[in-house]
């Protein structure tokens, strides 16, 4: 279930962002992150004994996202791990339900958004401006909260030891 939900995510992220331009604009409600969601769901998969695995496939991911999706090399790798290190934390510090799933999810996609502007204005390709930051970010809360909701509910009905 866990590679399921790994393909899936990479694969439809890219569709929904690379192939259909419809997503763009107005109509930007639904914007996908679904590898963030992913990201942030998996630490339970890989408890204490397989921690470096977690850390070696979300580099792993970063790199293909690159290599498939942006064109950046490594710039997903850093925002990726950086996601990563935050998943593990709230995982080890906070009991996730389905009241606080969402919450974190929407915390996650801000710290994502933020890293990446930084990123971007840090090597000067874009001017910084908080107004596309926060317009970004609330256009892509609906569809990764109810992602994250769904996957969620799946893991937690599916495998018992998720929690």
């Amino acid at each position: 279930m866990m590679y399921i939900f790994i393909i899936f995510s990479f694969l439809f992220d890219g569709i929904l962002t690379n192939f259909f331009p419809f997503f763009q604009g107005t109509l930007s409600l639904f914007t996908p992150y679904l590898s963030i969601v992913c990201i942030f769901l998996l630490p339970p998969f890989f408890r204490k004994e397989k921690e470096k695995r977690y850390i070696w496939f979300v580099a792993i991911y970063g790199i293909l996202y690159d290599i498939f999706y942006t064109n950046i090399w490594m710039s997903h790798v850093i925002l990726f791990l950086e996601i990563a290190y935050f998943s593990k934390l709230i995982w080890k510090n906070v009991e996730l339900n389905y009241i606080t799933i969402p919450i974190f999810t929407a915390i996650l996609i801000g710290v994502y958004h933020f890293s990446y502007f930084s990123l971007f204005v840090f090597f000067h390709r874009i001017s910084f401006s908080i107004e596309s930051l926060l317009y970004l970010w609330g256009h892509s809360l609906l569809f990764n909260i109810i992602d994250a909701e769904l996957f969620y509910f799946l893991f937690h009905k599916r495998f018992p030891k998720y929690q």
